[in-house]
Order: structure tokens, then C-alpha cells, then sequence
């Protein structure tokens, strides 16, 4: 399968792994230096990875862990952080041969930026929203003496529907759920709150305690103090 079908959202998710999997697997240059494809947890288990390789093999690796954040603004979205590490390796001690290494990860980050770019328009039609600014860094020599190191994120927007529906909840197990009071009770300006209170239907003995205000419009009241 080639790259251009391979990462088409599903239900507004992007599958990352996937998508740098076929990449890896489809790019001549990966090809060409023998990049293998692998799935990592953070930068601790893309640290593990290159112990347990015990092998001179360049790496592209995404992590399954991602950060971000659920925005509730007026357009609600959820933002997420993927990070994929690449690796090249070098003789040990050869400087020569680390600035080499860096520019092969270089140019496979940009050549993987070359797809990901004309992706864009097809993930945004899925709901799937790339941010402009994809940042690359390069691990300094110390944290792999045998090899280059490098990783970039890719920042990721997707909409996402938070109106609350109750045929997602089990009214007996929610308290409220069931049967929500009328109305938001607001502190009076004593500090005290005002008792929860449904008022009866017309001609009913109950009376609404002068403290609450309701509002038919929202069916909400306020606990204001009355003269």
C-alpha cells in the first residue's frame, strides 16, 4: 500500500504509527541506509530500543505516548503532540562521521515534511488539522556515543463534539442525572445558600421562599436578597 491512501482518518483520528511506518517503508532514502520502523515509549523506550538492537541500524521510531490538551472554547478541540525519533549510526568517536549521520536524519525529515505537506488538504477533510510549526531537535552525542540522534513533533488539531448526552450515562448511577433540579442555586449575600425548592403546580400549598428568583426562560432562580 502506498502512502497516499495509507493515512486517511478514521472517526477524526490520525493514526501516526501507521502513517511514519509506511513512509519509512516507501521512502528510497530510508531504503537505501536499511531504516527500520519501530514503536517506542517516549524518549526512555526509544532509549531501550537502541540497547536492545545491539545492532547497527538506523531507526524511525514514534512514540505511543502523546501530550496535549482538550480546548472548551466556542470551537472545541483536542490537541495532541506526536513525537517520532530518528537515529543514524557512526563509528564511535568519529565526529566526521556523526555530522554525515545528522545530515541523512536531516534530509529524511525533510522528505518526510515534502509528504506530510501535501497530506494536509486530505487530513483536513477527515477533521484532521496539522499545525504549521513541526519542530526538530538534535540529542546531543552523549546520549548515544554510537550513533546520530535526532527527533521532531508533529502537533495535531481534531474538533471534537462535548455537548453532553444523557443516553451515554445510567441515570441511577449519576445523582442528578434523573431528576435535575429547575433551577442553579446562587449564595446569598449573607453567605448562606438557599434550599433546593421545585415550586407546585398553581393552586398547590407550597410557596417559593422570597429568596429565589425564577426565570421561566432558563428555569433557572437566583438567591437574591429581597428589600
Amino acid at each position: 500500500m502506498t502512502p497516499h491512501t495509507e493515512n486517511i482518518p478514521v472517526n477524526g483520528r490520525w493514526d501516526a504509527a501507521s502513517y511514519f511506518r509506511t513512509l519509512t517503508e516507501s521512502n528510497r532514502m530510508a531504503r537505501h541506509y536499511g531504516f527500520r520502523f519501530g514503536m517506542v515509549s517516549g524518549l526512555d523506550g526509544f532509549e531501550d530500543a537502541l540497547a536492545a538492537l545491539q545492532s547497527r541500524t538506523p531507526l524511525v521510531c514514534v512514540s505511543d505516548q502523546s501530550d496535549g490538551y482538550t480546548s472548551l472554547s466556542d470551537t472545541p478541540h483536542i490537541r495532541t503532540v506526536k513525537t517520532v525519533f530518528l537515529t543514524m549510526p557512526h563509528a564511535q568517536g568519529d565526529m566526521q562521521g556523526r555530522a554525515r549521520a545528522l545530515d541523512i536524519l536531516r534530509e529524511l525529515f525533510r522528505q518526510f515534511l515534502s509528504h506530510l505537506l501535501m497530506q494536509r488538504t486530505r487530513l483536513a477533510q477527515g477533521g484532521i488539522y496539522i499545525d504549521d510549526r513541526i519542530a526538530f531537535s538534535e540529542i546531543d552525542r552523549y546520549f548515544y556515543a554510537q550513533g546520530a540522534c535526532a527527533f521532531f513533533t508533529v502537533t495535531v488539531d481534531r474538533y471534537a463534539d462535548i455537548s453532553f448526552n444523557p443516553g451515554e450515562w445510567i441515570p441511577e448511577a449519576l445523582p442528578g442525572l434523573a431528576a435535575p433540579l429547575p433551577y442553579r442555586i446562587i449564595p446569598d449575600t449573607h453567605g448562606k445558600s438557599a434550599e433546593p425548592h421545585t415550586p407546585t403546580a398553581p393552586g398547590g400549598t407550597s410557596e417559593v421562599p422570597p429568596c429565589i428568583q425564577f426565570d421561566h426562560d432558563q428555569d433557572l432562580a437566583r438567591a437574591d436578597r429581597l428589600p
